[in-house]
């Protein structure tokens, strides 16, 4: 299959999504049918093989006088930016939405909430104890007051955790 060939189903395929037509309204290229078609982004028109017609058959031929069929000064440059900006907006039309979160990834999410929730309390509950610590004993923070904190916020998160994982 040669390159025009395959230009040619491209084509015939823009031709069945937009309105189109075929004429032979070309003075330079009598036996060339012209196909013309009318897109949002403006009119488009390519010369086919008389061997591709086969391809267009779903195209109705009009007679070179036809208001669908003249031609309204695009170059082939325009063409091609027309045909960019076309497909731009067609692509645009089609980009996947974001996903909604699953039952399952929000949960997983509650979840990891909940242990971070945890670690602030851990914290918190930590440096409330080393201050009440440093206050009685005099400026003394020992291992065991550390450890006793931790514990204590760990113990709350493991609670938080399975509280919210009960409670679903």
């Amino acid at each position: 299959m040669d390159v025009y060939r395959e230009r040619a189903h491209l084509v015939a395929h823009l031709a069945a999504l937009f309105p189109a037509v075929l004429s032979y309204s070309d003075p330079e290229e009598p036996d060339w049918p012209v196909l013309t078609m009318d897109t949002p982004a403006g009119q488009m028109s390519w010369h086919l093989a008389p061997s591709d017609l086969d391809l267009v058959a779903h195209v109705q031929v009009v007679p070179a006088e036809d208001p669908r069929a003249r031609w309204d000064f695009h170059t082939t440059d325009m063409k091609y930016a027309r045909l960019a900006a076309l497909t731009k907006e067609t692509a645009t039309m089609h980009e996947a939405p974001t996903p909604a979160p699953t039952p399952e990834r929000d949960a997983r999410s509650r979840g990891l909430r909940t242990l971070l929730q945890a670690l602030a309390v851990t914290v918190l509950v930590g440096a409330a104890t080393a201050v009440s610590e440093l206050a009685t004993d005099g400026g003394v923070l020992t291992l065991a007051t550390v450890a006793t904190a931790a514990g204590t916020g760990a113990l709350m998160a493991v609670a938080a955790y399975v509280q919210r994982r009960l409670g679903r």
